[in-house]
């Protein structure tokens, strides 16, 4: 964490992991909340509070995604729950740092995950809500630049500003991948990020607070099938904005080096070209 703080890297920490008992789970509600659950959040924002450069705590990533092919409902009351109850955990200590507590969804059923994670079934339950509202969403497919015409953009602005949201809501997934991107280098479909530059116009920053592209490095066990090492070509899962070479590198033994897409130098100048939304 000092590292990335030296680095000047912000991070959002994920209170829930893919293991027993270490996520809201696809059960119905109350079930879909194991007791363990509890106590690693609680763990982790004891350990990871202290750290200046962490943004904020997840209380979860898509868990209305994994429902079992039950409504989005079937989990989400545990999902809310679990962060109520890491919203009072912070509150009863008054010596860590209060790091707002919030939720990644998928962008399904987006009116109603949207409005269910910021409202309160009890107006005087100050904890009941998130207290930043998560979406991984792929809205903008092609390489238009005008921000009028970015239909799919548009429209998710439109929703939320149509909630009159009062939490922050964070693009925590954002940069679709489509044969539509050009090639570049020798690499097919190189992202342009247009949206990178959206999200902070003033028409846009006044409903999104920011957002993160997916993904570092492409994953290759779910690349390779469409798009092999070194994934020059299209392919589906190909979300890299780079990959670790050698091929078979590891974390210990093989060193790896990171080596950068055309699409990685793109987002960079989409932000670094973006102008800073005022009061952030």
């Amino acid at each position: 964490m000092c590292t990335l703080e030296s680095a000047g890297v912000y991070v959002i920490v994920d209170l829930g992991a893919n293991c027993e008992g270490c996520e809201i789970t696809t059960d119905a509600a109350p079930a879909c909340y194991p007791a363990s659950y509890k106590t690693r959040g609680e763990r982790i924002i004891k350990q990871f509070a202290r750290f200046d450069n962490v943004l904020a705590f997840s209380g979860g990533n898509e868990i209305n995604h994994r429902t079992g092919g039950n409504p989005w409902t079937w989990n989400a009351p545990c999902q809310k729950k679990f962060i109520r109850d890491m919203r009072a955990f912070i509150q009863s200590c008054p010596n860590l740092r209060q790091v707002p507590v919030g939720l990644v969804v998928a962008d399904m059923n987006r009116a109603e995950n949207a409005q269910y994670y910021n409202c309160r079934t009890d107006e005087s339950d100050e904890l009941e809500n998130a207290q930043w509202y998560g979406i991984n969403t792929y809205v903008h497919c092609d390489d238009i630049s005008d921000p009028t015409k970015a239909t799919g953009f548009n429209m998710l602005r439109d929703s939320f500003k149509s909630y009159d949201y009062s939490i922050p809501v964070v693009l925590t997934e954002f940069g679709c991948v489509s044969p539509a991107f050009p090639t570049v280098d020798g690499y097919e479909a190189q992202r342009t990020f247009h949206d990178a530059v959206f999200m902070n116009l003033p028409e846009y920053s006044d409903y999104f607070a920011g957002g993160v592209a997916f993904e570092y490095s492409t994953e290759n066990a779910n690349s390779m099938s469409t798009s092999a090492y070194p994934f020059r070509a299209y392919g589906p899962q190909n979300y890299g904005l780079g990959y670790f070479s050698p091929e078979d590198c590891t974390d210990a033994g093989i060193n790896c080096t990171f080596q950068r897409f055309p699409n990685f130098e793109n987002l960079k100048e989409a932000y670094t070209s973006s102008p800073v939304p005022m009061g952030q």
